[in-house]
């Protein structure tokens, strides 16, 4: 990424920093839940091993679950007022169900709320893709206590 100061930490030192906990001020974006999940388990197992019995838990988000905190804590502060709502479940399937009908195919189609259903995880999985195209498994983002942003540490697997 040029004109960005990055540097690559290995696994260990990426536990170093989330052994920290909040007080640590890190947050390890993965691209999908399940990476989140094996990475918080090999965390544990980590703090295990040092002979740890309690621990914080490590912040390790999926990025649709790091962008939901990152809309609530928008929600909820003084610029809370000017987002836009989001969709409940029930209205993006409804949502969907009228692109479909509106398409040049909808008259055509028999099963609407099916072909609805396949659309949005077929999206799902196409904008997941595009994510995964970042090559990372996680990304180590650090505020200081001035608000400055401090340059940013990649955990390459």
């Amino acid at each position: 990424m040029p004109g960005t100061d990055i540097a690559t930490l290995s696994k260990a030192q990426l536990f170093v920093h989330l052994t920290e906990g909040l007080a640590g001020g890190v947050t390890v974006l993965t691209p999908n839940q399940r990476l989140a999940q094996a990475l918080a388990r090999e965390f544990d197992a980590a703090q295990v091993a040092r002979g740890r019995s309690a621990w914080e838990s490590a912040d390790i988000l999926p990025y649709a679950a790091f962008v939901g905190r990152c809309y609530e804590d928008a929600l909820y502060s003084e610029i809370g007022s000017a987002l836009p709502i989001l969709l409940t479940p029930a209205q993006e399937h409804a949502l969907w169900e009228d692109i479909i009908r509106r398409s040049d195919a909808g008259d055509a189609l028999l099963a609407i709320p099916e072909t609805a259903v396949l659309a949005a995880d077929a999206w799902k999985t196409v904008s997941q893709g595009v994510r995964d195209e970042m090559y990372l498994t996680g990304i180590i983002g650090r505020l200081s206590p001035e608000g400055q942003s401090v340059p940013r540490t990649v955990y390459c697997r």
